[in-house]
């Protein structure tokens, strides 16, 4: 909401306060009085704004009625007082989280006291009886902190406010008029001073004069002052009595530590991580004032610098249009496809050339142009925002021959919905990833198994895979059968890189309990095994690489809509341009493989010098490759067959990963073969450079932007964050979380409950 927003507000006064049960704070037969306010008040302005609407007292307290919403639902009032500038600023955040239409507020009146006028015989220098110059002033609010009485109010537009000649940082914003007298007042003796207003006469001046209270209620030290607008300076009437109140307790908070006083300080921390948390801005501000703010004030400062580097969230929905339309002008081949709903207006028809946002897909084109170097596989997954608008942020993610994350395509949409994800699939198979025999991996989720069996979405014809997560499979076996012991083995049988061993854990599993069996058996083992998945996996059980994602865009997550967007183009293109600046280096060094696959490559090619090969058909490339040293995890040695023209081995290794392993590595040594020509393209160092070949462009400033002439596009009032407190932000450990601890074993014997300092069958080995 920008500073100059008008609110309503409802004034209620005359009438009675109570507690309901069920709605809290409320009160009865009321006076009503309807006003308005901007949204950058100060209290002072606050309250003579409300006191000019009051003509039976003055007003001495006010109270908000502040909503809190439970996760039920229920709506229930509290009482929050509006005492100086923080108040009021807590109050309009409370009211632009709540959704409703007005400010509701109850104000308490004091009756007016009547007064004798000063009787002066001397004409003032305007030509008319001091005598009839009433001289008013409010009532001292023993609760404000410096409470200002204006005294003369003749030459309006020479006044100086109180608040401007204070502390007001909004030098721009017009003054309100002088608020009318609405009763007499016994003016102090200090003020009725014959002196001062002879001095006045003899300079041909006029005097201001001002009377200013100690904030603490036990102190009755006052201070009289005039502004003297001929010299520009300011004279002390009178000091009486003198300040001797003496605080009892050492604050570590400061009034004048003010939320813009925060804000303006912490612009640097927020422009460089916009969700940085609240206890490093309180350390911030500790190391530079020595005052503690409170978390409240800490975490209101750090909305108020996030809208002002990164723009207000309302606001920002407008601009999103504009933004995406330069995308496509500069960045031609990006996918930009923003959905909307018609706006109604409260007659029920629509608005003409306004729409409310819905969701929003969009993918670059470096990124949709560099995917089909990647490997042939996806992993999709949903994280949630937590800014003043809910939402999901959608991504797909690849992975290149380096296995370096390669992020694809994004969606904002309403939620984890069968709706949210089939807009997401429908147009991540349109417009990014067309090709057949793609694998794509997620969680169980209802919403996104319904999404791709919708024949609509495109993702059966080309055909493609669809498998899930292990670690999902584990959480879900888990809530079933609560079993620690059977969880792992299920998380092997997923593993399990041959057919017999996943056969192995399944007997296991069926043997210990029947109902885990069942439940097993239920999942095609095509989607949650590596076994039967035919190498479309490339060796991937889990989500991680999408994950992980969630991570690296965390601070991006508490922007606004359009800075979100700006900010995955933005990395991305920095992406881009370190990668491709890497690679192309590679290439200069003659590199022919990624590191990655050079370090398998290194490992299994040292296991291969203890194998024995055994020529069964040279022509087809048939062999039989006989383990003779002993494994470091514990298995026997055997022989496996490898088979060069089908990519085969018997190990399983060969067909998950598209990389040689040992035995292949053996059986090309024994030939005199290459072995390097049995990697797949895509860990080739010139394939990886053709990821990143394609570089973003530098998007120019605004102005040079083309225009939008497009409708209007307005937030989405539904998807308002409503619930009481800020919004997690990490994620509630589940199930899936759960480790199991790991059994350390001799590296001698291999058994539990020893090392190999004390294994029994050390002095053996050594001796034999």
């Amino acid at each position: 909401m920008s500073s100059s927003s008008l609110y309503s507000i409802n004034v209620h006064c005359n009438g009675e306060t109570f507690e309901s049960e069920i709605h809290g704070f409320c009160f009865k037969n009321t006076d009503t009085i309807r006003v308005t306010m901007k949204r950058n008040a100060t209290f002072l302005h606050f309250k003579k704004r409300i006191q000019s609407f009051i003509a039976s007292g003055n007003v001495s307290k006010m109270t908000y009625q502040n909503p809190i919403f439970f996760e039920n639902g229920q709506c229930k009032f509290f009482p929050l007082k509006i005492r100086d500038d923080e108040d009021v600023e807590s109050m309009f955040l409370s009211h632009e989280h709540s959704g409703m239409d007005c400010i509701e507020l109850y104000i308490t009146l004091q009756p007016c006291i009547p007064s004798q006028q000063s009787q002066l015989t001397d004409q003032d220098p305007a030509g008319g009886d001091a005598a009839d110059d009433a001289q008013w002033s409010d009532e001292l609010n023993p609760e404000a902190e410096v409470e200002v009485d204006v005294i003369d109010e003749e030459e309006e537009e020479t006044e100086i406010q109180v608040d401007h000649i204070l502390n007001n940082d909004d030098e721009d914003e017009a003054q309100p008029p002088p608020i009318p007298p609405t009763h007499a007042y016994i003016p102090p003796q200090h003020m009725t001073n014959m002196a001062l207003n002879d001095d006045e006469m003899s300079d041909s001046v006029f005097y201001n004069p001002y009377v200013i209270e100690c904030r603490n209620m036990l102190c009755k030290f006052r201070l009289a002052a005039s502004y003297k607008k001929k010299n520009d300076s300011w004279e002390i009437a009178s000091i009486d009595p003198p300040h001797s109140c003496v605080a009892t307790t050492v604050e570590q908070d400061h009034r004048k530590l003010s939320t813009t006083l925060i804000c303006r300080d912490i612009l640097p921390l927020v422009n460089k991580d916009p969700s940085v948390k609240v206890s490093i801005i309180i350390s911030h501000i500790q190391t530079t004032y020595n005052y503690t703010p409170s978390y409240k004030k800490a975490w209101i400062a750090r909305t108020k610098a996030v809208e002002q580097v990164f723009g207000n969230w309302e606001d920002s929905f407008k601009e999103l249009p504009r933004f995406l339309w330069a995308l496509k002008t500069y960045v031609p081949g990006t996918v930009a496809i923003l959905e909307t709903v018609p706006a109604m207006m409260p007659d029920g028809t629509c608005a003409t050339g306004n729409r409310i946002f819905h969701r929003l897909f969009w993918a670059f084109d470096p990124c949709i142009r560099g995917f089909a170097f990647c490997k042939p596989l996806l992993q999709i997954d949903g994280t949630w925002l937590y800014g003043k608008y809910k939402g999901t942020l959608l991504m797909a993610v690849a992975q290149d021959g380096n296995n370096n994350v390669f992020p694809i395509a994004f969606a904002l949409v309403e939620g984890e919905t069968a709706g949210g994800w089939g807009f997401f699939l429908r147009h991540l198979r349109t417009h990014v990833a067309p090709q057949a025999n793609l694998c794509l991996i997620s969680d169980r989720h209802a919403a996104i198994e319904s999404a791709y069996n919708n024949h609509d979405n495109g993702w059966h014809d080309p055909p493609s895979t669809h498998v899930y997560c292990i670690r999902h499979i584990a959480q879900n076996f888990m809530r079933a059968i609560k079993d620690k012991n059977l969880r792992k083995k299920v998380v092997n049988a997923g593993y399990a890189l041959t057919q017999p061993s996943f056969q192995y854990y399944r007997d296991e599993i069926r043997l210990s309990n029947e109902d885990a069996g069942r439940w097993i058996n239920n999942i095609p083992v095509e989607q949650w095994t590596r076994a039967f998945d035919g190498g479309r996996r490339w060796g991937h059980m889990t989500t991680n690489i999408v994950e992980c994602m969630n991570g690296v865009f965390k601070g991006i997550r508490n922007l606004p809509i359009t800075a979100l967007v700006r900010s995955t183009y933005y990395r991305l293109a920095s992406m881009f341009a370190t990668r491709g600046e890497r690679w192309s280096a590679v290439l200069m060094s003659g590199q022919v493989f990624s590191e990655c696959c050079m370090k398998v490559m290194k490992e299994e090619s040292i296991k291969a010098t203890t194998h024995a090969v055994t020529v069964f058909d040279r022509q087809r490339q048939n062999f039989s490759v006989q383990e003779t040293m002993g494994n470091s995890d514990g298995r026997p040695n055997l022989a496996y067959a490898v088979k060069l023209h089908r990519s085969w081995c018997d190990c399983g290794k060969f067909q998950a990963f598209r990389i040689p392993c040992s035995h292949v590595i053996a059986a090309c040594a024994y030939t005199r073969q290459d072995a390097y020509t049995h990697l797949s393209d895509v860990y080739k160092a010139n394939t990886i450079m053709n990821v990143y070949s394609q570089s973003f462009s530098v998007l120019p400033m605004e102005d040079y932007w083309p225009p939008y002439e497009g409708d209007f596009v307005w937030h989405n009032e539904e998807m308002r964050r409503k619930k009481k407190g800020r919004p997690n932000s990490t994620r509630i450990r589940t199930e899936m979380d759960s480790t199991d601890k790991m059994i350390r074993l001799c590296s001698i014997c291999r058994q539990p409950g020893h090392n190999k300092n004390n294994c029994p069958n050390q002095g053996a080995s050594s001796r034999s």
